[in-house]
């Protein structure tokens, strides 16, 4: 009934109301300038603004549009001035309809306005508040002209435009649409994103939504090419280019048909193009010119690779690469965004680019124009809008790949949610830019054929070929309003009758006489497909022309998910790599699965290479919308994630493949070898938090260690440590993400000291972290087993109160993953918090327990005398020390050292806490948030016990407290938490027996796997009796204690991690020009090697920061030295007065025994 209203109430417009008064009362700031009423549907009717008016503006012009009431409209709005057009027709069916613009251009689009009278829609535009011509870009100095392009006067169409439409109508508008190509493209996702009621559907074609990053990567590439370079690629080149591709990657796509419909496939040999060998044909290609065609196929990074900026241009775009690289393009438009938008100067020259110049776009850009808000809303009803993406693959002015990239950043950042039911994304093989595609014309008669099928009514498609005098100016000739071929009506039915898109069917045309598409005989149909699924022709004696002999919805498996599976170049490639960053092998690959595990020969330069590949794929993971911080306090699971491990192992081990079997994972394929990688990956950044409090935090020794060394050193001791273990695990976050990958994952210490080092240091430091991880195992065990039988007050054999622990461990060691056992962990933390509150309340109404402190106190180990009775059994008062004890010992003061630095001592866990976080940026910012809660609680609660308690204060503060009761209540509650912290370091330690033992001598099968599982449930028993037998056997607990401090955890927490970051930093610094790895051919490229490539990378880049480190370790390793020497001392002194051991019903604590 509406519609039929509206159309009524339309069909009744006249002069009379196609006119200022015609709409009423206006907005402020909103005037009409200009009113024109076309009655008839003529052919021959042109609109457009005057030449006056509008000098050199293109487009300009419309003609063959239906009746209908044209419009100028003025806004001004705060800093803002732009102009509008509407096309109001007298059929009006309520729609409303917004077009885009295209790349700088300033005027009112007309030329694209035509089709949406056809379709009964109203239709508006705008000039985007500055007059230019499309390559003009001076305007852009003035940065209030800039928010008007980049996104306010497209809001202001859509705003107004509605206003005055129905004003215009006096009726509402019932679906509001959009289309717009390349930058009218950008526009239409900028607006969405940011207000996503303004439209129900959208036609979004070739965007140039990444703006901060496009123009920067434009420029560079008219670097590559310009001028002044003697092996520039001229007009010609780019033919002869065209050529050699299309002749080497037609075929692979099924069908000689000259069209590359699988660009991603192509590889090919770059000598079969270079002159210089007599079985070349002719024209060829020197090398100089291969070596710059590769770097724009290539896509462009800088920071040595670490940084991506751009996608380059698919194969087969070849022939439009004279937009940007030929003439005077190179030195001006290309500089033009660097001279105006970035405010360098008219002056500026492009031999002036650096990488610096992106940097400076991304930082004044400022969501000025860039449309990349990924994760969409929805509008006022609850819903998305619904999207069609298309793009052509011989786009030569915007990367095809840059709209892959776009829709699978959407898809990731909205992981939650099924995409594909409002937004999809279709490839249009051999077509260019927004249109048409190559041809040799008369007058382009070096072009080489390819004549793909590309019209199917896409934004600015009628327009095209209207102005080759072809067409009814909308829609798809022959085949009007017909939604199998006009992919706009088949937008229209997806929003408004839930039909969803699936294929268009694509158009070309017969040429001839040098004009265009003058016979309207069709040429070739084909379907273009929903991504990533794609047209195949089926064979046989059918006509691969003709769309009936497709076969749609064939999906592409191993399609790349966006840049991060299509491999950046060497900036200066061998002449052997494949055209186009290939997926997958190229014939001399071998692929990481294939490996066998920790191979030496796979270089630096490979586990870089995939490591850059798997952070862009976390980057463009959602972040979760819940907080860490929330996630801590409330356990808030992040929102909108799907566990990977709901996804991917099921379907691993569905298909029975043992991973471990070298000879199996030669069968297995790319994305099943990453699925594996990412079900390992569950952890979040909230269960890290837990998990590294739980490994470091303890109410044990920070008073007792403040007792050893004195106020002043004991705070500045915990402070420096405290900082220093913040700055190891940032070192250690820094290394990890530039080593580890899905192809090769880095699952403990031991993986990044191989690959920077080589095998032997892989092999040192998994015997110091396995030893390590033992030891503290043990600690924890006899810990807790002292406590145990003095809760039990000692009724309970010595010897069976640690096997009690260690039965109770048993069976929550059982847990394997680190994300469940974060929710184990949050436990901990609240129990350890308990037990300090309770001691400190203690404390302050309570003694000191004088009996137990001649047995662990601080004054037991400088200075015995302060803690003795005298005759009348009067212990000496509570004193304090604000520099070292006056008589206090040197080789006791470097153990109660030792305690502080064990206090920080859990960077050893944190590459195994990465290897299992979904996200491993995350881990940073969870890392600093523990580093700094567990120092302000060290700090709070060591100067806490040291006041009250001063030498009396016990290596284990709860039982240092005179209250029985509540020394119980200690012991009981931290037994809990201790053994939790027990269970932590069983279920590490044993991850690094298994992965670099196990699997790599028997091929155990991956913990991923129902067999894995068996196996690690079989060795935490044994796992934890060797820990326990080891530690019972030591008779001194505190010696033990200094001897796991200073041999192992101080190295892999202050030690080590300078040191592998140095490394790391030396072998990326020392990457130049040309080197680096390439996986078409498995080949690595370097000048040098040994010494001098060290000294290299040692003095480029941040040589300041490597130096640093050395200095750094050096001190760490002066102070393990010291502590050692303190260790060994307590210990030979132990043996030589042997205490209780744990094998012996007597407990140690029992001193009335």
């Amino acid at each position: 009934m509406l519609l039929w209203a509206s159309w009524n109430l339309a069909s009744q417009t006249s002069a009379a109301s196609c006119s200022p008064e015609g709409f009423g009362s206006l907005p402020a700031g909103v005037s009409i300038s200009n009113t024109t009423l076309f009655p008839l549907s003529l052919a021959t009717n042109l609109y457009g603004q005057s030449a006056a008016d509008d000098p050199g503006y293109n487009p300009a012009y419309a003609w063959n549009f239906p009746a209908l009431c044209a419009v100028i409209a003025n806004v001004v709005e705060g800093n803002s001035s732009y102009k509008l057009g509407l096309f109001l027709p007298s059929q009006w069916g309520g729609k409303f309809l917004v077009v885009g613009g295209y790349s700088f251009a300033g005027g009112i689009n007309w030329h694209d306005m035509s089709p949406g009278p056809w379709y009964g829609m109203a239709t508006v535009t705008t000039d985007t508040g500055h007059p230019s011509a499309a390559a003009n870009q001076s305007w852009a100095a003035d940065p209030g002209l800039r928010a008007d392009w980049g996104s306010v006067a497209m809001h202001g169409a859509v705003t107004y435009g509605k206003i005055l439409t129905e004003a215009f109508y006096g009726s509402n508008v019932t679906g509001s649409y959009y289309s717009g190509c390349s930058t009218g493209g950008r526009q239409g996702l900028k607006e969405i994103q940011e207000y996503p009621d303004s439209f129900d559907g959208l036609m979004i074609g070739a965007p140039a939504w990444n703006t901060k990053n496009y123009m920067p990567w434009l420029t560079q590439i008219g670097v590559w090419n310009r001028a002044s370079n003697a092996t520039r690629l001229n007009d010609s080149d780019f033919g002869t280019l065209a050529a050699f591709v299309q002749a080497q990657c037609d075929a692979q796509d099924g069908v000689n048909d000259g069209i590359v419909s699988s660009p991603e496939t192509c590889r090919t040999n770059w000598d079969d193009i270079e002159c210089g060998s007599s079985s070349n044909p002719s024209p060829c290609l020197s090398s100089g010119q291969v070596e710059i065609a590769q770097l724009v196929y290539g896509d462009y990074y800088i920071d040595g690779g670490a940084d991506f900026v751009h996608n380059g241009f698919e194969v087969s775009s070849e022939d439009q690469w004279s937009t940007f690289l030929t003439g005077s393009s190179t030195t001006g438009f290309d500089g033009d965004y660097e001279r105006y938008f970035l405010n360098y100067g008219q002056d500026w020259q492009t031999t002036s680019y650096n990488s610096s110049t992106v940097l400076d776009s991304r930082a004044r850009e400022n969501n000025v124009a860039t449309a990349d808000r990924f994760e969409l809303r929805t509008n006022s009803k609850g819903l998305y809008p619904k999207i069609f993406l298309y793009h052509g693959m011989a786009d030569g002015v915007i990367p095809f790949k840059s709209s892959e990239l776009y829709y699978n950043r959407t898809q990731s950042a909205m992981s939650g949610v099924n995409v594909t039911d409002f937004f999809r994304f279709f490839a249009v093989p051999g077509m260019q830019h927004c249109w048409d595609t190559p041809s040799p014309l008369a007058f382009t008669p070096s072009k080489t054929a390819v004549d793909a099928p590309w019209m199917f009514a896409g934004g600015g498609q009628a327009g095209y070929v209207q102005d080759f005098s072809f067409g009814n100016g909308w829609s798809v000739p022959g085949f009007e309003n017909n939604s199998r071929y006009d992919a706009f009506v088949a937008l229209m039915n997806w929003v408004e009758q839930d039909v969803a898109v699936d294929s268009v069917v694509a158009t070309m045309w017969k040429r001839g006489n040098g004009t265009v598409y003058t016979s309207g005989e069709v040429l070739r149909q084909r379907p273009i497909c929903a991504w990533p699924k794609r047209a195949i022709f089926v064979g046989g004696s059918s006509d691969p022309n003709l769309e009936s002999t497709a076969v749609l919805a064939v999906h592409i498996s191993n399609m790349a998910s966006e840049e991060e599976k299509r491999p950046p170049p060497l900036d200066s490639p061998n002449k052997t790599s494949g055209l186009a960053s290939p997926i997958g092998p190229g014939p001399g690959y071998i692929r990481p699965q294939a490996r066998k595990l920790h191979d030496p020969d796979v270089t630096f330069e490979e586990y870089h290479y995939y490591a850059l590949q798997t952070r862009e794929e976390e980057r463009a993971m959602p972040k979760p919308k819940t907080s860490i911080w929330r996630e801590v306090i409330l356990r808030k699971k992040p929102e909108a994630h799907i566990d990977p491990s709901d996804v991917a192992v099921g379907d691993i081990t569905a298909n029975n493949v043992n991973f471990a079997n070298r000879a199996n994972r030669a069968e297995i394929t790319d994305e099943e070898w990453s699925n594996a990688s990412r079900a390992f990956r569950t952890a979040s950044a909230g269960a890290c938090f837990y998990l590294i409090t739980t490994d470091i935090l303890g109410p044990y020794g920070v008073g007792f260690a403040m007792g050893t060394l004195g106020w002043m050193p004991g705070i500045i001791l915990y402070s420096v440590f405290g900082f220093m273990a913040g700055y190891s695990g940032y070192l250690i976050w820094h290394t990890f993400l530039g080593l580890d990958s899905h192809q090769f994952p880095v699952r403990n210490y031991g993986d990044l000291g191989f690959r920077l080092f080589g095998p032997w240091s892989r092999h040192i430091l998994n015997v110091l972290q396995a030893l390590a991880l033992l030891l503290i195992l043990g600690q924890v065990t006899i810990q807790n087993g002292q406590a145990l039988s003095q809760v039990s007050k000692f009724r309970i054999c010595y010897a069976a109160c640690p096997i009690i622990f260690i039965a109770a461990g048993f069976a929550l060691g059982q847990v394997r993953t680190l994300r469940r056992f974060g929710l184990i962990a949050n436990l901990a933390i609240w129990l350890n918090l308990l037990v300090i509150f309770i001691t400190m309340g203690t404390m302050a109404h309570s003694p000191p327990n004088f009996a137990i402190s001649v047995l662990g106190s601080a004054g037991a180990l400088v200075d015995p005398d302060s803690i003795t009775p005298d005759g009348n059994g009067n212990y000496p008062p509570v004193k304090h020390y604000s520099y070292l004890p006056d008589a206090g010992s040197l080789v006791g003061s470097l153990n109660g050292l030792m305690s502080g630095v064990l206090a920080y001592g859990g960077a050893q866990l944190f590459v195994e806490f990465m290897a299992e976080m979904r996200r491993p940026y995350d881990f940073l910012k969870a890392m600093w948030g523990a580093q700094f809660f567990i120092y302000s609680v060290y700090m709070i609660y060591g100067c806490y016990v040291y006041y009250w308690q001063g030498q009396y204060s016990y290596q284990i503060s709860y039982q240092g407290v005179s209250i029985y009761g509540l020394q119980t209540a200690g012991n009981m509650i931290a037994f809990v938490s201790g053994l939790i912290a027990a269970a932590l370091y069983g279920n590490i330690g044993i991850k690094v027996l298994y992965n670099n033992v196990l699997m790599d001598l028997f091929s155990v099968p991956p913990l991923t796997t129902k067999s894995g599982k068996i196996v690690y449930a079989i060795i935490v028993p044994i796992w934890w009796s060797i820990a326990y037998i080891i530690a019972a056997a030591i008779p001194d607990y505190f010696g033990f204690v200094s001897v796991i401090a200073s041999a192992t955890l101080l190295e892999f927490t202050y030690c080590f991690p300078p040191m592998i970051a140095l490394a790391y930093d030396i072998h990326l610094n020392a990457m130049t020009d040309g080197e680096g790895f390439d996986p078409a051919t498995g080949v690595v490229v370097r000048k040098d090697y040994g010494i001098r490539r060290w000294v290299r990378g040692f003095f480029r880049g941040r040589w300041y920061l490597n130096i640093l480190h050395v200095l750094y370790a050096i001190g760490a390793w002066a102070t393990a030295g010291l502590g050692l020497y303190a260790a060994i001392e307590g210990m030979i002194d132990a043996f030589e007065n042997p205490q209780v051991n744990s094998f012996t019903c007597q407990s140690p604590l029992n001193l009335d025994a």
